[in-house]
Formats: structure tokens, sequence, C-alpha cells
């Protein structure tokens, strides 16, 4: 079945609605909605979970005298795991988490009353305070998907450099040399610096009482599982750096826009 914004707004409404009418958590609340919907991707169930809050900043942003609005956001984390736990087969993660859905479009109602109706306000008649809030509520969720994103690499990184590791030692100790492999390694290298702690954490592994020797500068075998297999775990040592990168850049945001709330009150 395919939704389109509309769809997803009512769904996060419905979300949110259980929450504030109800008294269960944004996170159940997802939950539910999106295992009693069924047929939705990971993309779908992030833009209803974003919905979600939202909405609930709004109604409470509306009802309340201090427009400073704390509550306990939908965790999309949370949410994926309770939905991996109710689905043998879940979709897989979409990157346009990052990409926050516009709310402005007349032709694209976010906000609806009971009966299904679009609400006369909108998001840009929200003071600054509002837009602060709701920029920041779209922070926390990258910020939270690239955390998960980030173990996922670390974990996969650990998994990897294990099976390298575990090739280089058992070739070295056959030929009675560390030199082959680690050569090998270096001619599949296109960063000297992820290189040099690969192989530092390498040839921890191998027994000492192997001879590290020398280089040789003979033509590398690009089909060797050694040369493979480096070649795959540097590439995950870049995505996970540059993934780290754009999270500490995110908190960066985080925090200025933490700065620019308390500089409001």
């Amino acid at each position: 079945m395919t939704y389109d914004k509309q769809d997803l707004a009512r769904l996060g409404k419905r979300a949110s609605d259980l929450h504030i009418n109800h008294g269960m958590s944004l996170n159940d609340a997802v939950v539910k909605v999106a295992h009693d919907t069924g047929n939705l991707t990971e993309h779908h169930i992030t833009r209803v979970l974003e919905n979600a809050n939202l909405i609930t900043f709004e109604e409470k942003f509306k009802g309340s005298d201090d427009k400073h609005i704390v509550f306990d956001l939908a965790d999309p984390i949370y949410v994926s795991r309770e939905l991996d736990n109710k689905s043998s087969s879940p979709e897989p993660i979409d990157d346009a988490y990052l990409s926050r859905p516009s709310y402005h479009m007349q032709s694209d109602p976010t906000i609806f009353d009971h009966e299904g109706e679009e609400k006369s306000s909108s998001y840009s008649d929200i003071n600054m305070t509002s837009a602060l809030n709701r920029d920041l509520i779209t922070a926390k969720h990258a910020v939270a998907h690239m955390e998960s994103d980030l173990n996922r690499l670390d974990s996969s990184i650990e998994y990897e450099m294990g099976k390298l590791a575990h090739t280089v030692s058992s070739l070295a100790s056959l030929s009675n040399s560390a030199s082959a492999p680690l050569e090998l390694m270096s001619y599949a290298s296109s960063d000297h610096n992820v290189f040099e702690k690969v192989a530092h954490t390498v040839v921890a592994s191998i027994p000492s009482h192997v001879p590290r020797g020398e280089f040789t500068g003979q033509a590398p075998n690009k089909s060797h599982p050694i040369f493979e297999q480096y070649q795959k775990v540097e590439s995950l040592i870049k995505e996970a750096s540059t993934v780290r990168q754009g999270l500490i850049d995110l908190n960066k945001v985080s925090q200025g826009l933490h700065k620019q709330l308390r500089g409001l009150k």
C-alpha cells in the first residue's frame, strides 16, 4: 500500500491522541499505530514518529502558559526495536530520516481535529520558541539514528578486524614470516593513517616468535582474501569516521539550539 504525507500525518495524529487523551507513552503509541496499520516501511514509521512528536508538541504548546515545553519524545531506536520484536522481517532503515518533512503547505495538512478536519492553526504561526523546539526535536531524531548507525559500524569493524587478524596471523605462522601478509595489506590500503592503525592491531595478533621480515616489493595478488578483507575493514573505518564527525557536528547544532532557547527565557 502507498502512503502519502497526509496519510502519515494522520497516523502521527492518531499516536499523539493515544498519548494525550489516553495516557499512553508516545513510544508505545507509535508502536501500536505502526503495528496496527501494517505494511509500513522504516521510512514511513520514521515520518509517523516525527509527526507524533511534532503534533504532540504543538498541542502541549497551545495548552500551556509555560512555552518551554518538555516531554518524553518517541524514541526511534525503541520503536524500531519493539517493532522488530513483533515482526520476523523488518524493513531496512531509509536514509531519508535526515530530511524533515514540510508542514507549511495548505495541500499538506498535518494537524487534524478529532473528526479528521484540518485545524486553522499552522506551524508558521508558532513563535520562535516553538520553531526552535521543533528543530531540536528533528535534531534529536537524527542524533539517535546516527548513534545507532555508528554502533552498527563499530560492531562490524570489530568483527571484520578479527577476521583479518586471524587470517594474517595464520598465514604468518605458516610461512614463518609476517612480511608477506602485511605487505599485501599495504597494497590494499588507500589511506596511510588507517593502514598504520589496522597494522598495529593485526601485528598484535601474530605470535611473537614469527619474524616480521622486510617488504619485498613484489606485485600484489589482488584476489587474495587478505587484500579483499583489508579493503573491507578500511572502508568500514572510513565510513565510521564520517558518521562520527557528522554526529559531532549534529551535537553542536543541538547545543546551539539549546543555547538559543535559554536566551529566549
